[in-house]
């Protein structure tokens, strides 16, 4: 389960860690001894670390991300405790005025922008997340376009 995939990461960590300072003492022609312990961590992350995320592109796909299919928000549910974060590069290319437009559905996309993000995605990602019982975070996107103020 969940813990056996926590433990196997952190073995990676280490892992990999060591590969690294292997990499460098090679490098530097010193010889080093690392002597680890697993009887007792250091810290501690939360579990709730070990999260998902979904790609902004993926909002806007067709057919777009299944939010009410009741199997995915079943097999998504057995993630938690959890976070469903959702960004990454494409979030830059996502307009986000139409939440206040009259008819947001029928906001085109500006020039700079490839999507629009509306209220009825934007509902349908909150309803899945509450669904499954995931706590969303979102990735806002830092690329050219509108700014109620010209500094930040």
């Amino acid at each position: 389960g969940i813990r056996q995939l926590r433990s196997k990461m952190t073995t990676s960590c280490a892992a990999f860690a060591l590969l690294i300072l292997g990499c460098v003492c090679s490098a530097l022609g010193s010889n080093v001894t690392v002597t680890i312990s697993a009887s007792s961590p250091l810290s501690e992350v939360a579990s709730s670390y070990l999260s998902v995320a979904i790609d902004t592109l993926q909002l806007f796909e067709d057919p777009p991300f299944p939010y009410s299919n009741a199997k995915i928000i079943k097999l998504a549910s057995h993630l938690t405790p959890a976070y469903l974060r959702v960004g990454g590069s494409d979030a830059d290319h996502v307009y986000y005025g139409a939440m206040k437009a009259t008819d947001p559905e029928a906001v085109p996309a500006p020039p700079g922008y490839s999507w629009v993000l509306t209220p009825t995605i934007f509902d349908s990602l909150i309803k899945f997340a509450g669904e499954s019982g995931l706590e969303l975070i979102w990735g806002l996107n830092g690329g050219g376009g509108p700014r109620r103020y010209p500094n930040g």
